[in-house]
């Protein structure tokens, strides 16, 4: 087996290199590694030749961080004045007076579906139908900071932080029932978009319960659902964009028009050459 990119030799290495270790070539390597760097002058001990020479053709992987928490994606890091990153529901999530569930995340959409599978993370969490929310996506005036879409980190600091701010809004809304109805919590739940009283039988829309006003209550705290207990997360739904991407009402970066853009004829290297009356010699 191989690759055009060369990574598939270079992983093959590493393990190999790593079994090696784990049968005892620890300290050989150890000795290969302080008799080069003692024979190297100092300012080229760190050189990306050294690095091969010793480790040879595999993958390295380093990470230098003072601040462990500046290098996170985004959850609970730290925004890019050292401001902390929202801590409150509506910093993460809105629900307007119709009922609508907007939430807000600095990762952006690039094919890789996460528009959905975020999408089902609040859903999952906040008992509520998966059509009624949608995301706000790397708007940098409106979502919390975000270092980048990179690395395949969505869905393990991405996601399990959008799945608390579920459960803190699901909870909530179960406050604010209970204190609207004046009944003991344990007989409020929230199904299907709607908190239920089931004692009563009655039942209240999130939008008449928060009136569209943000969610001021902190994120931390509240249960999240165990994956073996999922029914929306992990499970097969249609993408959320499908409709206006088949219709051609999705918009792709090359529809965006702003205010004064101007368009300029698509130019080869040839005719650039011709207008600046330059000959190819």
């Amino acid at each position: 087996m191989s690759c055009r990119c060369g990574t598939y030799p270079r992983i093959v290495a590493a393990v190999q290199l790593a079994e090696k270790l784990m049968n005892g070539g620890q300290h050989a390597l150890k000795r290969n590694v302080t008799n080069c760097l003692k024979a190297q002058p100092i300012a080229s001990r760190w050189s990306a030749a050294i690095f091969f020479k010793l480790l040879g053709g595999g993958l390295v992987f380093l990470l230098i961080c003072d601040d462990p928490a500046s290098a996170q994606e985004s959850g609970r890091g730290r925004a890019r004045s050292g401001e902390a990153l929202p801590q409150t529901i509506g910093g993460w999530l809105h629900i307007g007076e119709d009922g609508a569930v907007t939430v807000y995340t600095g990762k952006v959409e690039m094919g890789q579906n996460i528009r959905t599978s975020l999408a089902q993370a609040v859903a999952e969490e906040l008992h509520a139908p998966i059509a009624s929310i949608s995301l706000v996506m790397g708007d940098t005036d409106l979502t919390p900071f975000d270092m980048g879409t990179f690395g395949s980190r969505t869905t393990p600091t991405m996601a399990p932080q959008l799945k608390k701010v579920g459960a803190a809004a699901r909870e909530t809304m179960i406050d604010l029932a209970t204190e609207k109805w004046k009944v003991e919590r344990a007989s409020v739940s929230v199904v299907d978009g709607k908190v239920k009283n089931s004692a009563t039988g009655e039942s209240i829309g999130f939008g008449a319960l928060t009136h569209g006003q943000q969610l001021l209550k902190t994120v931390d705290g509240a249960a999240v659902t165990p994956a073996d207990k999922w029914t929306v997360a992990g499970t097969s739904v249609p993408k959320t964009t499908a409709r206006d991407i088949v219709t051609g009402a999705h918009r792709f970066t090359s529809d965006i028009v702003r205010p004064n853009m101007r368009y300029g004829p698509r130019s080869s290297a040839h005719s650039l050459q011709r207008q600046a009356g330059i000959a190819r010699l």
